[in-house]
């Protein structure tokens, strides 16, 4: 095997190649998000506080402890480009295609690491196969931190590769930089920790073995003292970030060790097993066999694993990368399956590289198109099962209650089906045809109370309008700038202190605005005030919208009517038709 590597300037047809892979991955998205009708959901841990703290987009009132007065957290590498996206095309997708674009930026370094340790055709292949798998579309297709992280460990991969052994100084910082940067993605420690925890097992694959053999992922001699040295540098830079990271906890928890050792030790979580249980232990291979990855996907990283091992450069770096957490996470008895987020593209990238290592040209090209063209008519098959219902049958997860997911949390089916309009779809809708279109010529503030869905609300009416403001409870203070009050039952019931909060509120409301109208739906329904026009006319509401007074057409927007007091709201409480 060679020891040089490829040419750093690729050739003309690979760029293109990877230039359609990108730009029709993305086409392909937009498609599916003009579909999809949940901009505001995530995996887990939402960042929609993050987004609306940057955009400067919620009222702040003193003495309030509603979530809407999030500061903007750590999760800035994720909210900040969204709330770019935001501010300059607008629409409810902002944080999603946030995610897209970043799996877009993973394809691209996939390419890149991959045609450095394998060939052109290992880095196609890595960069075509990582948006097909279930679980990576997934990350790409919702407002969470994961896609963004799985860019950041596969930078500091690409990163810990060049440094070759961390005898180069340029390269090594590079990868330091990116370990830190990865403990301030995300708001929440667990992310941040299981990041690093990738990140650092590639990096002892590296170090170890230039440190053991003196050499490089190429094979090219390397030198130990060198390395040693800054080697133990960034071990230290990264070391001493750890504890000063404020994402990584709070005061009373700095370093999340409380948050760990529940997670490792929760009884609730073992599903009558034990933690060292066959079952137990090969739960995340099951899950990536059977859903997270696809049963397909997963033979050809088997295939790429048994590559790497016969010929394969990057083989410590990869295979230990990918190897180590997973063993560690397999020890954990609550086995959420995002907790392998940071792992999907180091997958990628083990499947490009082995086998590209094991085949070369056309043996790559006839195993690789015909992988890719089964994987992508799959993945379509996913994405709109209405439009392609055998491809969805044939595409739909295998399991039985253990191995395809019973011992996974937050799994959720990994349904790639985009969400159908609901509740909140709607009263957004309507609180943009009860608001003035631009609302910036006068003070306009939503109050949302109760359980309604505030986050997709605010994607779909607030985003959209930049005037706009969302307030929760004490809306007292507001008094004069309140354009609409909410408030009602959304996807939950509401508790006791709820229920006597949304009474004092309508109580308010009614006395302050006047007689309220009703959204009803079959999920939720809400009672909304709407601030009459001054007496003389005019204003920032048009008096055709007022309560009391219909429009042209003799209905409210849609489908509401006059409503009655609405100070009795109960949990699950349907008012008449």
């Amino acid at each position: 095997m060679s020891c040089t590597r490829s040419p750093s300037r690729p050739p003309w047809w690979s760029l293109l190649l990877l230039a359609l892979l990108v730009l029709g991955r993305l086409g392909f998205e937009a498609a599916w998000l003009a579909a999809d009708d949940a901009p505001a959901a995530g995996i887990c841990c939402e960042l929609i506080p993050d987004l609306r703290a940057f955009m400067g987009q919620m009222t702040s009132i003193p003495g309030s402890n509603s979530p809407l007065r999030w500061a903007p957290s750590w999760g800035w590498v994720q909210a900040l480009p969204a709330g770019a996206l935001a501010r300059g095309i607008g629409g409810a997708d902002a944080g999603q295609w946030a995610s897209t674009l970043a799996v877009a930026l993973t394809q691209v370094l996939l390419w890149a690491t991959g045609r450095r340790l394998a060939g052109e055709g290992a880095g196609l292949l890595a960069a075509a196969l990582y948006p097909l798998a279930p679980a990576a579309a997934l990350t790409g297709r919702r407002f969470d931190v994961y896609a963004v992280q799985g860019t950041l460990v596969l930078a500091g991969t690409f990163a810990a590769l060049l440094a070759r052994g961390f005898s180069r100084l340029g390269a090594s910082l590079a990868f330091a930089a990116l370990a830190i940067l990865t403990l301030t993605s995300s708001p929440h420690p667990t992310d941040d920790y299981l990041a690093l925890m990738v990140l650092a097992c590639v990096a002892a694959g590296a170090w170890g073995r230039t440190l053991a053999l003196g050499r490089d992922a190429w094979g090219a001699p390397t030198p130990r003292g060198r390395a040693l040295a800054i080697g133990l540098g960034v071990v230290v830079m990264v070391a001493l970030a750890v504890p000063i990271a404020p994402t990584l906890g709070d005061a009373g928890d700095l370093l999340g060790v409380n948050y760990f050792a529940t997670e490792a030790t929760a009884g609730k979580y073992q599903r009558q097993l034990t933690w060292s249980s066959p079952l137990a232990l090969g739960a995340y291979l099951g899950h990536l066999s059977w859903r997270a990855w696809s049963p397909l996907l997963t033979a050809a990283l088997a295939l790429g694993v048994l590559g790497l091992l016969w010929r394969g450069r990057g083989r410590a770096e990869l295979l230990l990368g990918a190897g180590l957490p997973l063993l560690a996470l397999s020890l954990l008895p609550k086995k959420n399956f995002y907790y392998l987020a940071s792992l999907y593209p180091v997958l990628a990238l083990v499947t490009g590289v082995g086998l590209g290592a094991a085949l070369r040209g056309r043996w790559l090209a006839a195993l690789g198109v015909p992988l890719v063209g089964v994987a992508g008519a799959l993945h379509l098959g996913r994405s709109f099962p209405d439009r392609a219902p055998a491809l969805a049958q044939a595409a739909a997860p295998r399991y039985d209650d253990h191995w395809g997911g019973a011992l996974q949390a937050s799994d959720n089916g990994m349904s790639l089906a985009p969400a159908q309009a609901g509740f909140a779809a709607r009263l957004g809708e309507t609180l943009g045809e009860l608001t003035p279109a631009p609302a910036c010529s006068c003070d306009h503030v939503i109050a949302l109370l109760g359980s309604l869905p505030a986050d997709t609300v605010w994607l779909r009416r607030v985003a959209e309008d930049p005037c706009v403001r969302l307030a929760n409870w004490p809306i007292e203070p507001l008094a004069d700038q309140l354009g609409l009050v909410v408030v009602g039952v959304g996807t939950r019931p509401l508790s006791q202190p709820e229920q006597e909060q949304v009474r004092r509120a309508a109580r308010w409301a009614t006395d302050t605005l006047g007689e309220p109208v009703e959204l009803i739906d079959d999920s939720g329904f809400a009672r909304i005030w709407v601030r009459p026009p001054p007496w003389w006319g005019g204003g920032c509401y048009d008096g055709r919208r007022a309560p009391g007074s219909a429009p042209p057409d003799g209905d409210f927007p849609g489908g509401l009517r006059p409503g009655g007091h609405g100070v009795d709201v109960q949990p699950g409480d349907q008012p008449p038709r």
